[in-house]
C-alpha cells in the first residue's frame, strides 16, 4: 500500500490499496482533476483472488466529479475524484487501467434518473 498526502490529495486518510496507485499517480499529475479524497480501506469477508476492477459512479449530491470504486484481492476503497471534465476523467481512468495490466473488469454506474 502506498501513501499520498500533499498536492491535489485532501483529508486525513493518505493509504492506497494497491490496484489503485496507477490511477492516483496519473490522475495527481493531471490538470483535469481539482482535488482527490481517498476513503477508508474495507476488508472483504472472503479473500478474493479475482482480477482487480473499478466501478465509476456520480456523486449523490451532483457535484462535478465522480466516486470511483476499486475492489483489490480482499479489499476495497471508494475515492472521490472532483473535476470539472468528467467525462475526460472516466477516459483518462479507463485508459490508465487498461495500460497498466489490471485488465477490462470495469462497470459504469449511471445515477438514476427521478
Amino acid at each position: 500500500m502506498a501513501t499520498f498526502a500533499g498536492g491535489k490529495f485532501t483529508g486525513s486518510h493518505t493509504t492506497a490499496i494497491e490496484p489503485a496507485v496507477p490511477l492516483l499517480k496519473v490522475l495527481g499529475k493531471s490538470d483535469l482533476v481539482t482535488k482527490i479524497a481517498l476513503g477508508f480501506i474495507k476488508n472483504k469477508a472472503k479473500k478474493a483472488k479475482g482480477q482487480a476492477k473499478y466501478k465509476i459512479h456520480e456523486h449523490k449530491n451532483g457535484s462535478s466529479g465522480i466516486k470511483l470504486v476499486v475492489n483489490g484481492p480482499g479489499t476495497v476503497q471508494e475515492i472521490h475524484v472532483y473535476t470539472n471534465n468528467r467525462a475526460a476523467v472516466e477516459a483518462l481512468i479507463e485508459e490508465t487501467w487498461t495500460s497498466k495490466g489490471k485488465g477490462e473488469k470495469k462497470k459504469r454506474i449511471k445515477k438514476k434518473k427521478r
